[in-house]
Protein backbone atom coordinates (compact mmCIF):
# COMPACT_ATOMS: atom_id res chain seq x y z
CA UNK A 1 0.00 0.00 0.00
CA UNK A 2 1.46 3.34 -0.99
CA UNK A 3 2.00 5.82 1.83
CA UNK A 4 2.83 8.90 -0.24
CA UNK A 5 -0.03 11.29 -0.89
CA UNK A 6 0.12 14.26 -3.25
CA UNK A 7 -1.95 17.38 -2.62
CA UNK A 8 -2.87 19.47 -5.66
CA UNK A 9 -4.09 22.58 -3.84
CA UNK A 10 -2.14 25.71 -2.97
CA UNK A 11 -4.98 27.88 -1.78
CA UNK A 12 -5.82 31.34 -3.02
CA UNK A 13 -9.30 32.41 -1.99
CA UNK A 14 -10.98 34.84 -4.37
CA UNK A 15 -14.08 36.93 -4.32
CA UNK A 16 -15.23 37.67 -7.88
CA UNK A 17 -17.47 40.60 -8.70
CA UNK A 18 -19.20 40.79 -12.07
CA UNK A 19 -20.69 44.17 -12.83
CA UNK A 20 -22.07 43.69 -16.30
CA UNK A 21 -22.49 40.93 -18.86
CA UNK A 22 -21.63 40.60 -22.53
CA UNK A 23 -22.04 37.91 -25.17
CA UNK A 24 -18.82 36.24 -24.01
CA UNK A 25 -16.98 35.66 -20.72
CA UNK A 26 -15.55 38.87 -19.29
CA UNK A 27 -12.55 39.66 -17.11
CA UNK A 28 -13.57 39.61 -13.46
CA UNK A 29 -12.68 41.94 -10.63
CA UNK A 30 -10.57 39.95 -8.16
CA UNK A 31 -10.28 40.42 -4.40
CA UNK A 32 -7.42 38.48 -2.82
CA UNK A 33 -8.45 37.04 0.54
CA UNK A 34 -5.88 34.36 1.43
CA UNK A 35 -2.73 32.88 -0.08
CA UNK A 36 -1.36 29.84 1.75
CA UNK A 37 0.44 26.53 1.31
CA UNK A 38 0.91 23.32 3.26
CA UNK A 39 4.39 22.88 4.75
CA UNK A 40 3.96 19.56 6.52
CA UNK A 41 4.59 18.50 10.10
CA UNK A 42 7.83 17.06 11.38
CA UNK A 43 8.06 13.75 13.20
CA UNK A 44 10.63 12.24 15.58
CA UNK A 45 11.45 8.81 16.94
CA UNK A 46 13.63 7.50 19.72
CA UNK A 47 16.98 5.88 18.99
CA UNK A 48 18.76 3.63 21.51
CA UNK A 49 22.06 1.90 20.96
CA UNK A 50 21.74 -1.82 20.35
CA UNK A 51 18.13 -1.74 19.11
CA UNK A 52 16.54 -2.18 15.68
CA UNK A 53 13.19 -0.45 15.16
CA UNK A 54 10.49 -0.82 12.53
CA UNK A 55 8.89 2.54 11.66
CA UNK A 56 6.09 3.26 9.17
CA UNK A 57 6.24 6.75 7.66
CA UNK A 58 3.32 8.76 6.27
CA UNK A 59 3.98 11.86 4.19
CA UNK A 60 1.70 14.35 2.44
CA UNK A 61 4.02 15.93 -0.11
CA UNK A 62 3.03 19.31 -1.53
CA UNK A 63 3.08 19.68 -5.31
CA UNK A 64 5.00 22.51 -6.92
CA UNK A 65 3.26 22.08 -10.27
CA UNK A 66 -0.25 23.39 -9.57
CA UNK A 67 -1.99 26.47 -8.22
CA UNK A 68 -5.43 26.15 -6.64
CA UNK A 69 -8.12 28.84 -6.73
CA UNK A 70 -11.44 28.85 -4.88
CA UNK A 71 -13.93 31.42 -3.74
CA UNK A 72 -17.27 33.08 -4.30
CA UNK A 73 -18.83 34.79 -7.30
CA UNK A 74 -21.17 37.76 -7.07
CA UNK A 75 -22.82 39.88 -9.75
CA UNK A 76 -25.69 39.86 -12.18
CA UNK A 77 -26.65 39.85 -15.83
CA UNK A 78 -27.15 43.38 -17.07
CA UNK A 79 -27.62 45.66 -20.05
CA UNK A 80 -24.90 48.31 -19.78
CA UNK A 81 -22.97 50.80 -21.90
CA UNK A 82 -19.18 50.96 -22.40
CA UNK A 83 -18.79 52.84 -19.09
CA UNK A 84 -20.64 50.16 -17.17
CA UNK A 85 -23.75 52.29 -16.66
CA UNK A 86 -26.63 49.84 -16.24
CA UNK A 87 -29.95 50.32 -18.00
CA UNK A 88 -31.42 47.06 -16.67
CA UNK A 89 -30.18 44.10 -14.63
CA UNK A 90 -31.41 40.56 -14.03
CA UNK A 91 -30.77 38.84 -10.73
CA UNK A 92 -31.69 35.31 -9.77
CA UNK A 93 -31.81 33.23 -6.58
CA UNK A 94 -28.60 31.40 -7.52
CA UNK A 95 -25.37 32.09 -9.38
CA UNK A 96 -24.64 29.82 -12.33
CA UNK A 97 -22.18 29.75 -15.21
CA UNK A 98 -18.43 29.19 -15.44
CA UNK A 99 -15.17 30.56 -14.10
CA UNK A 100 -12.15 30.58 -16.43
CA UNK A 101 -8.41 31.03 -15.95
CA UNK A 102 -5.97 31.68 -18.79
CA UNK A 103 -2.49 33.09 -19.26
CA UNK A 104 -3.94 35.10 -22.14
CA UNK A 105 -5.83 38.37 -21.72
CA UNK A 106 -7.21 38.06 -25.25
CA UNK A 107 -9.27 34.92 -25.80
CA UNK A 108 -11.11 34.39 -29.09
CA UNK A 109 -14.31 33.18 -27.43
CA UNK A 110 -16.00 32.79 -30.79
CA UNK A 111 -13.70 29.86 -31.59
CA UNK A 112 -13.52 28.29 -28.12
CA UNK A 113 -13.86 24.51 -27.98
CA UNK A 114 -13.09 21.56 -25.75
CA UNK A 115 -9.46 20.45 -25.71
CA UNK A 116 -9.24 16.67 -26.10
CA UNK A 117 -5.52 15.97 -26.46
CA UNK A 118 -5.55 16.09 -30.27
CA UNK A 119 -6.51 19.64 -31.24
CA UNK A 120 -3.65 21.75 -29.87
CA UNK A 121 -0.56 23.03 -31.64
CA UNK A 122 2.64 24.74 -30.61
CA UNK A 123 5.06 24.45 -27.72
CA UNK A 124 3.80 22.52 -24.72
CA UNK A 125 1.10 20.67 -26.65
CA UNK A 126 0.84 16.97 -27.37
CA UNK A 127 -1.52 15.05 -29.61
CA UNK A 128 -2.29 12.40 -27.00
CA UNK A 129 -3.18 11.89 -23.36
CA UNK A 130 -3.99 15.48 -22.36
CA UNK A 131 -0.32 16.49 -22.12
CA UNK A 132 -1.02 20.17 -22.71
CA UNK A 133 0.87 22.56 -20.43
CA UNK A 134 3.59 20.14 -19.35
CA UNK A 135 6.17 22.74 -20.34
CA UNK A 136 4.99 24.34 -17.06
CA UNK A 137 4.28 21.39 -14.79
CA UNK A 138 7.07 19.13 -15.98
CA UNK A 139 6.61 15.40 -16.47
CA UNK A 140 6.52 14.14 -12.88
CA UNK A 141 3.79 12.09 -11.22
CA UNK A 142 1.66 15.24 -10.86
CA UNK A 143 1.90 16.28 -14.53
CA UNK A 144 -1.14 17.33 -16.55
CA UNK A 145 -2.03 13.95 -18.03
CA UNK A 146 -1.93 12.38 -14.56
CA UNK A 147 -4.38 15.04 -13.40
CA UNK A 148 -6.71 15.56 -16.40
CA UNK A 149 -8.02 12.67 -18.47
CA UNK A 150 -9.90 12.51 -21.75
CA UNK A 151 -13.63 11.72 -21.69
CA UNK A 152 -13.81 11.12 -17.95
CA UNK A 153 -17.56 11.91 -17.97
CA UNK A 154 -20.44 11.57 -18.34
CA UNK A 155 -20.76 15.34 -17.98
CA UNK A 156 -23.43 17.79 -19.02
CA UNK A 157 -22.66 19.89 -22.10
CA UNK A 158 -22.35 23.61 -21.46
CA UNK A 159 -22.78 26.79 -23.48
CA UNK A 160 -19.92 29.29 -23.55
CA UNK A 161 -20.10 32.47 -25.62
CA UNK A 162 -23.05 30.98 -27.53
CA UNK A 163 -20.98 27.91 -28.41
CA UNK A 164 -22.07 24.46 -27.26
CA UNK A 165 -19.11 22.81 -25.54
CA UNK A 166 -19.30 19.02 -25.50
CA UNK A 167 -17.47 18.51 -22.22
CA UNK A 168 -17.51 14.72 -22.58
CA UNK A 169 -14.95 15.25 -25.34
CA UNK A 170 -12.68 17.40 -23.15
CA UNK A 171 -9.69 16.66 -20.99
CA UNK A 172 -11.24 17.01 -17.54
CA UNK A 173 -10.84 16.44 -13.82
CA UNK A 174 -12.81 16.90 -10.60
CA UNK A 175 -11.40 18.61 -7.53
CA UNK A 176 -12.18 17.43 -4.02
CA UNK A 177 -15.01 17.93 -1.50
CA UNK A 178 -14.03 17.93 2.18
CA UNK A 179 -10.60 16.60 1.27
CA UNK A 180 -11.98 13.56 -0.57
CA UNK A 181 -12.69 12.62 -4.16
CA UNK A 182 -16.20 13.40 -5.39
CA UNK A 183 -18.03 13.20 -8.71
CA UNK A 184 -20.22 15.73 -10.51
CA UNK A 185 -19.54 18.45 -7.91
CA UNK A 186 -16.47 20.51 -8.93
CA UNK A 187 -15.92 19.71 -12.59
CA UNK A 188 -13.04 21.31 -14.47
CA UNK A 189 -12.12 20.95 -18.12
CA UNK A 190 -9.60 22.34 -20.60
CA UNK A 191 -10.65 24.60 -23.47
CA UNK A 192 -8.66 25.98 -26.40
CA UNK A 193 -9.46 28.76 -28.86
CA UNK A 194 -8.67 29.11 -32.55
CA UNK A 195 -5.31 30.78 -31.81
CA UNK A 196 -4.24 27.91 -29.49
CA UNK A 197 -4.79 29.90 -26.28
CA UNK A 198 -5.50 27.52 -23.40
CA UNK A 199 -8.33 28.12 -20.94
CA UNK A 200 -8.94 26.19 -17.69
CA UNK A 201 -12.69 26.18 -17.05
CA UNK A 202 -14.75 25.27 -13.99
CA UNK A 203 -18.50 25.14 -13.52
CA UNK A 204 -19.93 27.46 -10.87
CA UNK A 205 -21.53 25.47 -8.05
CA UNK A 206 -23.51 28.01 -6.06
CA UNK A 207 -22.86 27.61 -2.30
CA UNK A 208 -21.16 24.25 -2.80
CA UNK A 209 -19.01 22.44 -0.24
CA UNK A 210 -15.36 23.09 -1.11
CA UNK A 211 -12.21 21.01 -0.59
CA UNK A 212 -11.81 22.35 2.96
CA UNK A 213 -15.47 22.11 3.95
CA UNK A 214 -16.18 25.82 3.43
CA UNK A 215 -19.10 27.07 1.34
CA UNK A 216 -17.90 28.40 -2.01
CA UNK A 217 -19.04 28.98 -5.60
CA UNK A 218 -16.04 27.68 -7.54
CA UNK A 219 -12.72 25.92 -7.28
CA UNK A 220 -10.17 25.01 -9.93
CA UNK A 221 -6.50 24.19 -10.41
CA UNK A 222 -4.08 25.55 -13.02
CA UNK A 223 -0.50 24.65 -13.99
CA UNK A 224 2.16 26.64 -12.14
CA UNK A 225 5.81 26.46 -11.12
CA UNK A 226 8.37 28.42 -9.12
CA UNK A 227 8.26 31.28 -11.62
CA UNK A 228 5.58 33.97 -11.32
CA UNK A 229 2.77 33.25 -13.79
CA UNK A 230 -0.09 35.66 -14.41
CA UNK A 231 -3.54 34.14 -14.86
CA UNK A 232 -6.42 36.25 -16.11
CA UNK A 233 -9.74 35.33 -14.50
CA UNK A 234 -12.96 35.40 -16.53
CA UNK A 235 -16.56 34.68 -15.60
CA UNK A 236 -19.64 33.98 -17.70
CA UNK A 237 -22.91 33.99 -15.79
CA UNK A 238 -25.61 31.62 -16.92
Amino acid sequence: MKRVFFVLIISIFFLFSIYYASAAPILAGVTNVTHETYTGTGGATNATGGYIANRDLLVQSQTGAWQGYYGQVSGNLSLADASGDVMYAWTGPTISGEVFASMSSSIDWGTIRAYNGTNGTGAGYSHSNCTIGENITGTGSDRVNKTFTYASGPRQDTNIANNTIITDSACATETYVNGAQATNIWEEFILIDGTAQVVWAAEINDSGTAFDGSTEDFQLIVPANASTIIYYMYVELG
